[in-house]
C-alpha cells in the first residue's frame, strides 16, 4: 500500500510539473494517468481492508502486474471519456479523449471513439493476464478476491458513470465538444 502511495504522490507531484508542457501522445497521457489516478494504492488499501494476502509468487509475476495496470488504465480511460468536456473546459490536457484531438486531429467522436478502443484494450490485456496468471499459478480464495475485485472495479467504475450515480459531471454529460472561446 504505502509503495503505491507513493507512486501517486510522486505522479501528483509529476503532474503539476507537467502543467506547462503539452502531451505529444496518448501513449505519455495515460502513462500520467496511471500514477495520478490513486487507483494502485485503493486497490492495496481495499486488500487491506478484505483481508486478501496475495502470496510473493503471484504478486512478482508480470502477469499479476499487468492485470493492476490494465485495471487502472480502464478506470483512468473511462474517467476521461466522461469528463472530457468538463477537463477541456477548465483547459485540462491530461486526457485521452483530448490528446487524440490535439495529437491525431480528430473530432470528438473519433476521439471518442478511439478512448473507447484504449479501454476496451485495457479490459482485454487484463482477460489475457488473468488467464496467464492461471495458468502459472493455483489461485488460492485470498488470491482469487483481489483478481475478482480488479474486475469490479473496471465494472463498477463504468456503471458509475453510465448510471449517473454521481453528480460530478452533470453539467456535462455531453458527447459535443465544448464551446470554442474567443480571444
Amino acid at each position: 500500500y504505502l509503495d503505491d502511495l507513493h507512486v501517486y504522490l510522486e505522479g501528483c507531484v509529476r503532474e503539476s510539473r507537467r502543467r506547462i508542457d503539452v502531451f505529444t501522445s496518448v501513449e505519455d497521457c495515460v502513462e500520467l494517468r496511471l500514477q495520478v489516478s490513486a487507483v494502485y494504492a485503493c486497490l492495496e488499501c481495499e486488500a487491506i481492508i478484505e483481508g486478501f494476502q496475495v502470496p510473493d509468487a503471484v504478486r512478482n509475476d508480470d502477469a499479476f502486474a499487468r492485470m493492476r495496470t490494465a485495471c487502472n488504465q480502464c478506470v483512468s480511460v473511462v474517467n476521461d471519456i466522461f469528463s472530457y468536456v468538463k477537463e477541456a473546459k477548465a483547459g485540462e490536457t491530461c486526457n485521452a479523449v483530448i490528446i487524440h484531438q490535439m495529437v491525431h486531429g480528430m473530432s470528438a467522436s473519433e476521439a471518442l471513439r478511439a478512448s473507447i478502443r484504449l479501454s476496451d484494450k485495457a479490459v482485454g490485456d487484463y482477460f489475457e493476464a488473468r488467464q496467464e496468471l492461471e495458468s502459472r499459478h493455483e489461485i488460492d480464495d485470498s488470491t482469487r478476491g483481489y483478481v475478482n475485485m480488479l474486475q469490479n472495479w473496471m465494472r463498477g467504475n463504468l456503471d458509475w458513470y453510465r448510471e449517473l450515480r454521481t453528480r460530478r459531471y452533470t453539467d456535462c454529460l455531453t458527447t459535443a465538444p465544448p464551446p470554442a472561446t474567443t480571444a
